[in-house]
């Protein structure tokens, strides 16, 4: 079994390089998420000298959270894994398994909003924009709790596998459940140097006096029965019944990257790729403010040979009057307008490009008169465009493995059917999905703009099959249309029903009438929609 805080250390040395730059990255967006080291809560953060990183890193991770996991919809589909076996079983079972899927959908989706994983979820994504790493940990109870990248070591194989990953919680000892205690207790200190290190950097973080200890979890992936084995070590003693095993898809411990780079062990942060402007725009703040706080000072300047002096100034209250002149009395101006025109330039050409690597509102429209709706628009798909390769990684890394572990979930629970082995499979619809129906969908819209700008809209239904332009634009937009479009025995019925309403109502009731009350049933109208017998009633006879 692997010695968890040897690990640990091991891994820690590999990860600086990574864990030095994430926290430049956070001194200029949020001091708070990834600390320097021996941070606790009596230390000061560093206060940054513009808000834009923090606006923008909130604004895009915003963005994230409702284009991967929107809330009036779910973010997957249930799909089978062979769809033409299931069209060939016949259009009531395929229609049956449809609805029996539908209704699973909508369970799952309902326990991801129970559990609350939409504020966890916005934390990590936080992570990712800064730090580029994070550990989200969904426990069996359904709770969850964000690991930063100083909270955890990772090794990764060349192809981007999760092969080793060490988790560091540090504890208060004396919150310890006594099983705990006793175990810590049981024996006598460990001369092991690298153990010492560990419980030193725990006290240290803990920082108010009281001792604290580290408890480390060990995920190491077997490729004997490929499976994950996890276990916990407390101050270096093993706890017991800790071990277990998980099957690759329902590993609780989601250790995601926001850019990958072949052959490291931790991912890049998208604050990382700008942060040589956002350093920029933080000197430029700082000295436009230093500039700014000296010109705003007032100090006057008076003649040692005028007949006013300091004194008399200084000592007179307001409205009195002091002998002297005018030009005793001066006021120093700084004539730096100029220099800090250049900084203010430089300054807004910042600001216009950290806007739009943030996605922020205030990057899509540009400064002028008059701005159309389709510049904005291109502009806006443009922008968001660019997350495609973010969506592809976080698709893998995290939504489908949280969909996996809602399913297994549920299924132990007996809330929903257990699902034969590899005929149904979870697909997800959103994020990169979604940006490709959003093209689809601007293509679709682009071209039956022009072709009726050119042709006209009456020479374009001729040529166009209604049914299956509805189609696409309804999958494009991501609306499921079973149940919502007619069919085509439907949309006949309908139009011969018309055609027999159009034809009786031009031949006249007298006709209807000639031909029976059967006929004017089959041509759709009751006894209700023929013509009344205006005759009396024959009396019957006694």
């Amino acid at each position: 079994m692997r010695d968890a805080g040897r690990t640990y250390l091991e891994g820690a040395f590999d990860r600086e390089p990574f864990l030095r730059r994430a926290r430049t990255s956070s001194k200029v967006t949020i001091p708070s998420l990834v600390p320097d080291l021996g941070h606790n809560a009596d230390s000061d953060l560093p206060t940054p000298y513009q808000g834009l990183g923090a606006q923008g890193v909130n604004n895009l991770a915003s963005k994230l959270l409702l284009s991967l996991f929107p809330p009036t919809q779910p973010f997957f589909r249930l799909v089978p894994q062979d769809p033409e076996a299931l069209r060939g079983a016949g259009p009531k079972v395929q229609q049956e398994v449809e609805e029996g899927l539908t209704r699973m959908e909508k369970v799952i989706a309902s326990e991801f909003e129970v559990m609350a994983l939409r504020v966890k979820l916005f934390e990590a994504l936080k992570h990712l924009l800064i730090a580029g790493n994070v550990c989200l940990h969904v426990q069996a109870d359904g709770s969850s709790r964000v690991l930063g990248l100083e909270q955890y070591v990772a090794r990764r194989s060349p192809m981007g596998w999760l092969e080793c990953l060490v988790t560091k919680e540090e504890l208060d000892r004396e919150t310890l459940p006594p099983d705990l205690e006793a175990l810590v207790s049981s024996s006598a200190p460990t001369a092991n140097p690298i153990q010492e290190g560990v419980s030193a950097f725990a006290n240290d973080r803990a920082g108010r006096g009281r001792p604290a200890v580290c408890l480390h979890t060990c995920v190491e992936w077997d490729p004997a029965d490929e499976k994950y084995h996890v276990h916990q070590t407390l101050e270096g003693k093993y706890v017991p019944d800790s071990a277990g095993s998980y099957r690759p898809e329902l590993l609780p411990y989601l250790v995601l990257r926001y850019a990958t780079v072949d052959g490291e062990d931790y991912g890049r942060g998208m604050v990382e790729e700008i942060v040589g402007d956002l350093l920029s725009l933080e000197g430029l703040m700082k000295a436009i403010l230093e500039a700014a706080a000296i010109s705003a000072r007032l100090v006057g300047l008076v003649d040692p040979a005028g007949a006013a002096t300091a004194d008399d100034l200084n000592n007179a209250p307001n409205g009195a009057f002091v002998v002297g002149r005018a030009t005793d009395v001066t006021y120093p101006q700084v004539s730096k307008n100029g220099d800090l025109q250049v900084a203010f330039s430089t300054k807004a050409g910042i600001e216009e490009r950290l806007a739009r690597a943030f996605l922020l509102n205030t990057a899509v429209q540009r400064n002028a008169e008059r701005v159309t709706a389709e510049e904005i628009r291109y502009v806006a798909q443009e922008l968001e465009s660019t997350l495609g390769g973010v969506f592809s990684v976080l698709s893998q890394e995290l939504q489908l493995p949280l969909v996996q572990m809602l399913m297994d979930r549920l299924t132990r629970q007996k809330r929903i059917q257990k699902l034969p082995p590899k005929t149904i499979r979870p697909a997800i619809v959103t994020g990169v999905e979604a940006l490709g129906r959003g093209q689809e969908l601007a293509k679709i819209n682009v071209a039956t703009q022009a072709a009726a700008s050119v042709v006209g809209p009456e020479a374009l239904a001729q040529y166009i099959n209604a049914r299956v332009l509805i189609g696409a634009i309804f999958t494009a937009a991501g609306v499921d249309t079973t149940g919502l479009v007619k069919s085509e025995a439907e949309v006949a019925e309908q139009n011969r029903q018309a055609q027999m309403m159009a034809m009786a109502q031009r031949v006249g009731p007298n006709v209807v009438n000639q031909l029976g009350p059967g006929a004017a049933e089959r041509m759709g109208l009751g006894p209700s929609q023929g013509t009344k017998n205006t005759e009396p009633p024959k009396a019957t006879p006694a």
